[in-house]
């Protein structure tokens, strides 16, 4: 099974565009879980709620307490993290919409591409409409990774405080390139993001490459 990790607050333009890409682009939706996080002191539950229901998506939603936006991502990632079923977990933010690409399938295609299932995997990104227009993807991006279960038993967590999550999770796959892919799937940055809000300063912690290799020796995992 694919288990869907996204966030969202105050975003209802943007999130039914996301889950719009990806109906779309669904081939089995059967296999698939979509689980939110949502809080606790907003009623993003009404959005969130109709717009699942006509998904037909099987969907879980988690109400917690609001944190530090941005910088509390991965702690939201892993409280959904710790109630999804699948075996392949898609960290995607509610800005981000799939534009080309079969993802079900070339999300199921990684399972046993490397013996053990440890690995992360990104699409090919654009940052904006632009980009996507003159089609300039990159061959990498931290937008939306995909981590299997495997990896992030081993990484227990989706990152740390003060390090945004799509950065350690970069970091992570920088120190194990033989256990990082990019798949045929195309995702562009539909709106602008969220993190440009946050102040560089709040940023508290920037990992050095010494660092990230320290995380990986820690957890056992070796480059193939």
């Amino acid at each position: 099974m694919i288990s869907i990790l996204t966030p969202t607050r105050n975003s209802p333009r943007e999130f039914r565009s996301l889950i719009t890409s990806l109906i779309r682009r669904c081939s089995n939706k059967s296999i698939v879980e979509v689980l939110i996080k949502i809080d606790d002191d907003t009623d993003d539950r009404k959005y969130v709620e109709s717009t699942m229901r006509r998904s037909g998506f099987k969907y879980t939603i988690l109400s917690t307490k609001r944190g530090k936006g941005y910088l509390d991502i991965n702690k939201y990632l892993d409280e959904l993290a710790k109630i999804s079923k699948g075996s392949i977990l898609w960290l995607i933010m509610d800005d981000i919409v799939v534009v080309r690409g079969d993802w079900v399938k070339c999300l199921m295609s990684t399972r046993d591409r490397i013996s053990d299932n440890i690995y992360i995997a990104y699409s090919k990104c654009a940052s904006t409409r632009l980009q996507l227009s003159q089609n300039k993807f990159r061959g990498s991006g931290n937008g939306v990774p995909i981590v299997s279960r495997e990896m992030y038993t081993k990484l227990g967590c989706f990152g740390i405080d003060g390090v945004p999550f799509d950065s350690y999770i970069r970091g992570i796959s920088n120190s194990l390139p033989s256990r990082t892919f990019f798949l045929d799937i195309w995702t562009v940055q539909q709106f602008a993001s969220r993190s440009m809000d946050i102040k560089r300063k709040s940023v508290k912690k920037k990992l050095s490459k010494r660092d990230y290799r320290n995380i990986v020796q820690k957890i056992g995992v070796k480059s193939l």
